[in-house]
Formats: C-alpha cells, sequence, structure tokens
C-alpha cells in the first residue's frame, strides 16, 4: 500500500477539506446542515474503524506498524516491532537450531496466534473506546463547537502528515518501515 494511501485516506481528504471549509464558514452555515456535516463526518469515522477492524482481523501486526505511514506518524504510533519477525529472523537467520528448540519455538509461535487474537480485542476495545469518547463530546457540545472540535483533531491530523512527508522528502533514504531493535 503507497504511502497516503493508508485505510480509506483517500475518501478521508474528502471529508477534511469538507470540515475544514465548514470550521472556516461555521458561523454563515445553517445549524441544521451543521449537525448533518457533523453526522456525516463521524459516519465517516466509523467507515474508518470498521474496515481498520477488517484489516486486524487479516493482520494486527498491520494495525501496529501500518506500512502507509510516515516515519514521523510512526513515532506516534503503538508499536514499532512485530513479535512475528522474531520468528523470521530466527527462520532466516540462524542455523544449527536442534530438534528441541524448533519444537519449543513452534510452541511459542502458537502463543503468538492467542496473543493476535488478544489484540484484536484491545484494539476493537480502544478504537470504541475512542468513538464513545467523541460522541459523548460531541452530544454535549453544540453544532458550531462540535465542528470546531472535529476541525481541530484533522488540523492536527493533516499536519502531522504534512510534516512526516516534508520529512521524508528530505531524506530519501528513509523508508518510513524502520524498526527499532532493542
Amino acid at each position: 500500500m503507497p504511502k497516503g494511501q493508508g485505510i480509506r485516506r483517500r475518501n478521508t481528504k474528502h471529508y477534511l477539506d469538507e470540515l475544514l471549509c465548514a470550521h472556516q464558514h461555521c458561523h454563515e452555515i445553517r445549524e441544521e446542515d451543521l449537525k448533518d456535516l457533523v453526522s456525516r463526518i463521524l459516519a465517516h469515522y466509523q467507515e474508518y474503524y470498521d474496515e481498520k477492524s477488517r484489516v486486524a482481523q487479516r493482520d494486527i501486526f498491520l494495525l501496529f506498524s501500518p506500512i502507509w505511514l510516515t516515519s514521523l506518524e510512526h513515532t506516534l504510533w503503538i508499536s514499532s516491532f512485530k513479535p512475528s519477525l522474531t520468528f523470521q529472523l530466527i527462520t532466516n537467520s540462524v542455523d544449527g537450531l536442534s530438534k528441541d528448540q524448533i519444537r519449543r519455538i513452534d510452541r511459542s509461535d502458537e502463543v503468538l496466534a492467542e496473543w493476535k487474537l488478544a489484540l484484536g480485542t484491545v484494539l476493537a476495545n480502544v478504537d470504541e473506546l475512542r468513538t464513545n469518547a467523541v460522541l459523548a463530546m460531541v452530544e454535549i457540545m453544540r453544532p458550531t463547537q462540535s465542528i470546531r472540535f472535529l476541525a481541530a483533531a484533522a488540523q492536527l491530523q493533516l499536519r502531522i502528515r504534512t510534516l512526516g512527508l516534508q520529512r521524508e522528502a528530505e531524506t530519501p533514504e528513509s523508508s518510513g518501515n524502520e524498526h527499532v531493535f532493542l
């Protein structure tokens, strides 16, 4: 997946543009239209989390180190080292494993599979918590305030994205997918 083409990123640009425009002109827009915009944006975010959930069911680790994020965005992400990489490193770089070592590694791999399922549940719970927090705040605020809040969140996301892309453009050898091994 190329940079800038993450989960629903193409459609997100449209919603962010509409949101930022509404933010600039919210005092001129009817309250009913603002409510409609807030509903559509929240529906878009729900689509995003639904898509994210589908991706998580296919490859939970992809969401813990998404390939479409810039290196700056990765610094804000939850993790930079996929545990499954351990097994790939062993398979590709370690010779002379005994039968007992291979058996024990395979047993660890089974534990990892269970852990992946648990991570999927954690991710779904975090997304639900995030969504519920936003919905609760939107319920408390007037539509104009909701637009300002959602616009501020969108502007932050866009600034981080822009800074990350600028940083990577300045250092072309950086692919944004480096992992720190400790």
